[in-house]
């Protein structure tokens, strides 16, 4: 791809990685990273850091100035690094540097200052020993944080975890409320201290979850509504990660607070991913399709007609026929309703976004949704 064409890929991240962001560009910018290759957002940097092809460097200059060493250019012409600093210092530099003898914009360094700043580059590699970086539109200021990343118009409720908003936090990390980001109502509560979920704003990777101890039942409910009726039909969309040995868990249910054993749950299960409807007549539709322990997993849980459907991550999708129908008034997070509010098997875990849609999404659709969710979540 033309080094022209990387720029505008980078500009167009650079200028929106902290703008507004509307679905049409995101579906484009998909498009385009998908072709390049996704590039990598680093974990934060508050020391001397040696970037690598396609890396997002993230840096922090409140504790002082610090060097960036971009990777050789010979023999890589047309890769590409962005530097943003996520401080509001304005007063320490960031210094790049190239690799060996070669150039960035034509000289031996290039410094780069400013609060929230945003500095992409490109390589050239001529194949006659004239081999470099170039920067691209200095450096820019972006504007505030916006709301984060649009999701199809139809979401019928919307949980992330990468919108720290969308949390009302209890001593700074214990989870009372989890706020339907679809704004229809269905948000999700925990009033008891030591069931609260707790919010990590970095797992360890740069990124937040929502960490779920089974042994202190920890959950969030919404009593008296659900987004999806679980007998028509459903997509439903998950960013999970199970603790390993802790297993037989729900890690989300819509099912009736009113009496026990009817619901439709995602359950973990020994290291399987059960998808499962119990019918209200004790009928109980359910299939397991293999998902490993600690580690990241994108479930799809779909129902088009009378066939349920579970894939995990790009795995081959799992279908089962289903009969009989559930009532179900409730939705919980992190642990199934037994019925006059109880809550059992609950999961051991961590969440970072669930999706419901009250429509089969075909396969475009959910691929579509997976990639944009795998690119804001640096998978």
């Amino acid at each position: 791809m033309a080094v022209r064409t990387q720029a505008v890929l980078l500009q167009f991240f650079a200028d929106n990685v902290t703008g507004d962001i509307t679905g049409e560009m995101m579906r484009d910018f998909v498009d385009t990273a998908f072709a390049l290759g996704k590039p990598t957002i680093t974990a934060i940097q508050t020391a001397d850091y040696t970037a690598g092809y396609g890396e997002i460097v993230r840096v922090d200059t409140s504790g002082g100035a610090l060097q960036v060493t971009l990777p050789a250019a010979t023999g890589n012409g047309s890769a590409y690094v962005t530097l943003k600093n996520v401080s509001d210092d304005a007063t320490n530099a960031v210094t790049c540097v190239p690799s060996g003898a070669e150039t960035v914009e034509g000289g031996s360094s290039f410094v780069v200052s400013g609060a929230r700043c945003v500095q992409s580059f490109v390589s050239f590699d001529d194949g006659v020993g004239g081999a470099g970086w170039m920067a691209f539109d200095g450096i820019q200021t972006p504007p505030a944080p916006p709301d984060p990343l649009p999701i199809q118009e139809d979401v019928a409720a919307w949980f992330h975890a990468d919108d720290v908003s969308t949390l009302t936090l209890v001593s700074s990390t214990h989870v009372d409320t989890w706020i339907d980001d679809a704004g229809n109502g269905y948000s999700v509560t925990q009033a008891t201290d030591s069931k609260r979920p707790i919010y990590m704003a970095d797992f360890g990777d740069g990124l937040p979850a929502l960490q779920l101890t089974s042994a202190s039942v920890q959950h969030l409910q919404k009593l008296g509504s659900r987004p999806i009726n679980p007998n028509n039909d459903y997509t439903i969309i998950l960013l999970i990660q199970a603790t390993s040995g802790v297993d037989s868990k729900a890690v989300m249910s819509i099912a009736d607070s009113t009496a026990a054993n009817r619901h439709l749950q995602l359950q973990y299960l020994f290291g399987q991913a059960k998808h499962r409807l119990l019918a209200d007549a004790g009928t109980d539709n359910d299939f397991n399709t293999a998902m490993t322990a600690d580690a990241w997993h994108i479930v799809v849980m779909r129902r088009n007609g009378s066939t349920l459907k579970t894939r995990v991550d790009a795995g081959a999708e799992n279908t089962l026929p289903a009969s009989g129908t559930v009532t179900t008034n409730s939705l919980t997070i992190g642990g199934l309703e037994t019925g006059a509010g109880g809550v059992g098997t609950t999961f051991g875990g961590y969440i970072r976004e669930v999706q419901f849609y009250a429509t089969h999404k075909d396969d475009t659709a959910r691929d579509a949704l997976v990639a944009e969710l795998m690119t804001r979540w640096n998978m």
